[in-house]
């Protein structure tokens, strides 16, 4: 009676081995697919960071050239660029002004930056 028994059992217990190293290598798989999720969701936010970055200098070098000789102060940029429908940050337009002054595309003339002349 034990043989008829342990067959069956034996049975039981190979199934569920088999579908324990199913399950494993599921789990293997679904946390190189979260690896590969967080990698696209970082690069994504990434490019997304870089092509903000460039709508926002694109959008102060306009303020600027509209402004002309009179310049703008970063408040003045951040008003300007709410009248268009465009939020932005005084620091961020504060750190770009003067990145810009840095680079030589803009200079600072009495509190205000002036978009400098293209050769």
């Amino acid at each position: 009676m034990q043989a008829v028994s342990r067959t069956p059992l034996r049975a039981l217990v190979d199934e569920r081995n088999r579908l324990q190293a199913e399950l494993d290598a599921l789990q293997i798989k679904i946390r190189g697919l979260d690896l590969a999720i967080e990698l696209i969701t970082e690069e994504a936010r990434k490019l997304d960071q870089q092509s903000r970055a460039r709508g926002i200098t694109d959008t102060i070098r306009d303020l600027l050239r509209e402004a002309g000789t009179a310049g703008l102060s970063p408040q003045m940029a951040v008003e300007h660029a709410a009248v268009r429908g465009q939020k932005l940050r005084k620091s961020s337009v504060s750190s770009l002004l003067s990145r810009m002054k840095r680079d030589g595309e803009v200079a600072y003339k009495g509190r205000r930056y002036v978009l400098k002349a293209t050769p």
